[in-house]
């Protein structure tokens, strides 16, 4: 009898079935969630000799299937490695107007910088709470993964964008004899965390399931909304990079400014603004979640409400 494919919903493992069985359900041999065979997956799949070997490889980038709760503790040690290094940014910029005060005889540049120590305190609050806010939401509100295809298609874009990334800043760095271009690294970074999260949906956007007999609006809609729940996901991320790296840039300015004479007032500014930037990442990310999920909500029910009328007219 002619055998075909399908993908388990949850896990994403590639199955042998036959077009017999389309319609039956019954258990994932890897992880036991229940399973409808669908009859286009059933009857239809093209597969070439490639194709099994990039999804071994996808397969093992499936690391947290194995160890759900890591991804959330993961995020919880970034979250307090960003919320640290912001009130460091804090007195690191009370110190350094501190100085320019002695030096320049200002009391301007004083409160200066003791408004930015108390706009870190302010900046260290919110981002802890909007943190703590977007993964309740996420963990409270389950939804359904767009097409498996979709999922595995953008974590393979991403898995490659990490090692393309990763290769160029190292040899930038290296031709450049300087630490600028492993800003790429970073962006690197947060590419490899969007490829955890399309390639392991379940451990780190609560996103399970498929959608069954969706329409192509509600699969743009479902897309919409995974893309959005992976930026929530990535507010602790950019909030430990985005801080990490303007503190550290706000650390050099200031003691090459001490040792050279000059304050740097402008690359100060810049790296504070960095800072900044991150500190407001998870409140910007979390009001746009909420923002876009009205809409896409608003029209998954104008959806739903147009085909129940098409059914019961028919």
């Amino acid at each position: 009898m002619r055998k075909s494919t399908m993908r388990c919903p949850e896990c994403a493992v590639k199955l042998s079935v036959s077009p017999d069985e389309a319609g039956k359900t019954g258990r994932c041999p890897r992880c036991g969630a229940s399973i409808v065979i669908t009859p286009d997956e059933a009857v239809f799949a093209v597969d070439t000799p490639l194709i099994p070997l990039i999804d071994g490889l996808l397969g093992r980038a499936r690391l947290l299937q194995k160890w759900p709760e890591a991804f959330e503790a993961y995020l919880r040690v970034l979250a307090r490695l960003g919320l640290v290094g912001m009130l460091m940014a804090g007195a690191v910029a009370l110190l350094h107007m501190t100085v320019a005060a002695v030096r320049t005889d200002s009391m301007r540049a004083f409160l200066v910088g003791l408004g930015a120590a108390l706009g870190a305190i302010v900046a260290h609050y919110i981002a802890a709470r909007f943190i703590t806010a977007a993964r309740t939401l996420l963990r409270n509100n389950p939804r359904e993964k767009a097409t498996s295809e979709f999922m595995d298609c953008v974590g393979l874009v991403a898995m490659l964008g990490t090692v393309a990334l990763t290769v160029f800043a190292i040899v930038e760095a290296v031709q450049a004899h300087s630490l600028l271009p492993l800003l790429w690294l970073a962006l690197a970074v947060v590419v490899a965390h969007v490829m955890l999260c399309f390639l392991n949906p379940g451990e780190t956007m609560n996103v399970r399931g498929t959608l069954h007999d969706a329409t192509g609006g509600e699969t743009a809609l479902a897309i919409v909304r995974v893309v959005f729940r992976c930026a929530l996901v990535l507010s602790p991320v950019l909030l430990a990079l985005g801080v990490l790296v303007g503190t550290s840039a706000m650390i050099v300015v200031m003691v090459v400014g001490w040792l050279g004479g000059e304050m740097g007032t402008a690359a100060f500014e810049l790296a504070g603004e960095v800072v900044l930037a991150a500190a407001l990442a998870p409140l910007a990310l979390y009001v746009a979640y909420i923002a876009v999920m009205w809409v896409v909500d608003f029209w998954s029910a104008v959806s739903q409400t147009m085909r129940n009328t098409g059914r019961m007219a028919r």
